[in-house]
């Protein structure tokens, strides 16, 4: 739970529906709703969003049921040696095991371009290291991206006092429409556009039934159909929030990030090609996660050489094994493989009864 607890700006919500938020255990009374239930916490499958707080207790008290014996050390060196793997921990511990699965989630991966990257540290950060967003009250910041965490962020800001503009690249900030009353679906359209756990949709419902046929197809289809589901959209009940109290600017492009005495200076390039300049006090880079072996800095570079990847994500077999033998990868680094479905909560039951089964 460390990427929910310290990753995540206090006051957001899940993207995903309630039914599709819950952790995977083999027995009954452990979901989300289960939890809420017995916590006295209004739920609904589909109606009601989920408070970032609640996921984080309900993981928490997840934990303590079902893995009461977790070891809270950080490993910092995982190494091949002869037939088995040596993993360091950061007390200098040393363990050794057969078999090592990677569930490093996403806070590795967190992507900040390369023309916002070289400013320094005092003047940008990825929003994935922002969870309190009051230390910019009173302050001037630009929020670059236009998904979910972006508007997320621009809202929070807001709210606790920051002059906040929000800056995209793209022509839309796109939102999801609001929950669709119970029974209200016809026949047609529930076929046309079934339920699941990604949301409405024949592909969503495709890619959530079928992840190890999404692993047979050819390198280059099954990339760019990870990069092109679900792209960048927030939740409706922000819309108005960033339409009233947010300045958004689209079309803006980012050709040049400059640090200056007061803040940042933004060259950017506009939807008709022209140069516009934007300064500000402090950029944060809203721009999504991209899954890369080589940002595993704690693999011993011989071993990560060893893991064959497709556009950052490791290959994986059916059973989540990459090509370095006795090395699994579960989460957003599976997504390659194994569709959408692996950057999502609602994969942890495919992930975990698949490679149960396979070590088992």
């Amino acid at each position: 739970m460390e990427t929910w607890r310290s990753a995540m700006p206090e006051g957001m919500h899940l993207k995903s529906d309630g039914f599709a938020s819950s952790l995977f255990a083999p027995n009954a009374g452990a979901t989300l709703g289960d939890y809420c239930r017995g916590h006295d916490i209004d739920y609904d499958d589909e109606r009601f969003l989920v408070r970032l707080e609640t996921f984080i207790d309900y993981g928490l008290d997840f934990q303590r049921r079902y893995v009461p014996d977790v070891d809270q050390r950080n490993v910092v060196s995982l190494r091949r040696q002869r037939e088995c793997f040596e993993l360091t921990l950061d007390d200098e511990t040393v363990i050794a095991a057969e078999k090592v699965i990677l569930a490093v989630g996403i806070t590795h991966f967190g992507y900040t371009p390369p023309v916002l990257a070289r400013l320094p540290a005092a003047k940008v950060m990825h929003s994935s290291a922002l969870s309190q967003v009051t230390q910019f009250a009173g302050r001037d910041v630009i929020v670059v991206g236009a998904g979910s965490s972006a508007v997320d962020l621009a809202v929070l800001l807001s709210r606790c006092g920051a002059k906040t503009r929000l800056l995209a690249r793209g022509d839309a900030i796109r939102f999801d429409g609001p929950p669709s009353r119970a029974g209200k679906r016809s026949y047609w359209r529930r076929l046309r556009h079934p339920k699941s756990g990604l949301g409405p949709g024949l592909r969503s419902w495709l890619y959530c039934s079928f992840p190890r046929a999404f692993r047979l197809m050819p390198d280059s289809i099954r990339i760019a159909c990870l990069h092109r589901h679900l792209g960048p959209k927030s939740q409706y009940h922000l819309r108005q929030t960033i339409e009233r109290d947010v300045p958004v600017m689209l079309n803006h492009e980012i050709v040049q990030a400059e640090a200056t005495d007061d803040g940042v200076r933004l060259s950017c390039r506009n939807g008709a090609g022209e140069l516009t300049t934007v300064e500000t006090e402090f950029v944060i880079a809203a721009t999504g996660y991209r899954a890369d072996c080589e940002r595993l800095a704690f693999i011993d570079p011989k071993l990560r050489s060893a893991i064959e990847s497709v556009d950052g994500y490791p290959r994986l077999s059916s059973c989540f094994e990459s090509s370095a033998p006795g090395l699994y990868f579960v989460g957003l680094a599976a997504a390659g493989s194994f569709g959408p479905l692996m950057r999502f909560v609602y994969g942890v039951e495919y992930a975990a009864k698949r490679l149960g089964m396979h070590l088992r």
